[in-house]
C-alpha cells in the first residue's frame, strides 16, 4: 500500500547519503505514476550538484606532546587536500587519532576531546577543515582546570595471580618481583613468574599502549 510518508523518508534518506557524499546541496524529490488499476510506480529524482572538495586542512593543537605526534604521523591522515569531503573519512580519522595517541602514551585522550571544524567557498565548492584538539580538562578540588595532555609511562605492574570476586580485599599471602613485574597470590604462588611474563606485552617503565593492555587481557 502506497503510503506518502513513507516515500517522503526515503527521500530524505536518499538526500542524506549524498550529502555524507560531499554533494552539500544534494536535490531529492518523488513523484507517482500509476502502471495498473491498483499499482503505483514511486519515482525518484536526484540532483545531486557539484561534489564539494578539500581545500585545505590545518590544526589548533594546544598541547605540545599532542601536536609533536600528530605532525609525525600526518601523512596517514584520511583528510587530505584535494580529497571529496566524505563523512566516513573523519569518522577514519577520528578513529585513528584515537588509536595514535592511546598507543603513545596519551591514556586520558578520548575521541570527544577533539572536533572538526568546516568552512565553505561556496563558489568553487571547497572546505578547509580544520582540527581543534584543546588541552584536557580536570577537575582540581572542585574547579575544572585545562591541562595540557602528557604522556603516560607504566610504573608498576601488578599481576594477581588467582584473583577473583571471592577473595577481592582479601589478604596477600605471597608476593614476587620479576623483571619490574610484581606478582601477588592470595595463597601460595603456583605460578613461576619467568613463565607468566611471556604472556604480558605491556613494558614497566614503557609508555602506556592501549594496544599492549588489550593483547594482554587475552
Amino acid at each position: 500500500i502506497y503510503d506518502g510518508s513513507k516515500a517522503k523518508k526515503s527521500a530524505n534518506t536518499l538526500r542524506e547519503y549524498f550529502i555524507s557524499k560531499g554533494f552539500f546541496e544534494a536535490e531529492v524529490d518523488f513523484e507517482t505514476r500509476e502502471i495498473g488499476e491498483k499499482e503505483l510506480a514511486v519515482d525518484f529524482n536526484v540532483n545531486t550538484n557539484p561534489q564539494y572538495y578539500i581545500d585545505s586542512v590545518s590544526t589548533e593543537i594546544e598541547s605540545p606532546v599532542l601536536d609533536s605526534i600528530y605532525q609525525a604521523n600526518k601523512n596517514n591522515s584520511f583528510i587530505k587536500q584535494g580529497k571529496p569531503f566524505h563523512f566516513e573519512d573523519f569518522e577514519k580519522e577520528e578513529s585513528r587519532l584515537v588509536n595514535l595517541f592511546r598507543n603513545s602514551g596519551i591514556y586520558h585522550f578520548k575521541n570527544y576531546s577533539m572536533g572538526f571544524w568546516t568552512d565553505s567557498i561556496k563558489e568553487a565548492y571547497m572546505k578547509d577543515v580544520l582540527l581543534k584538539i584543546p588541552n584536557r580538562l580536570v577537575n582540581r578540588n572542585d574547579s575544572i582546570l585545562k591541562e595540557p595532555y602528557k604522556a603516560q609511562v607504566v610504573k608498576n605492574l601488578n599481576i594477581y595471580t588467582d584473583f577473583s570476586i571471592n577473595n577481592r580485599g582479601g589478604k596477600i599471602k605471597d608476593s614476587i618481583s620479576y623483571q619490574g613485574y610484581n606478582f601477588y597470590s592470595y595463597g601460595k604462588m603456583k605460578f613461576k613468574p619467568k613463565y607468566l611474563v611471556h604472556s604480558l606485552y605491556i613494558t614497566p617503565g614503557g609508555l602506556y599502549k592501549e594496544s599492549e593492555k588489550r593483547q594482554t587481557q587475552n
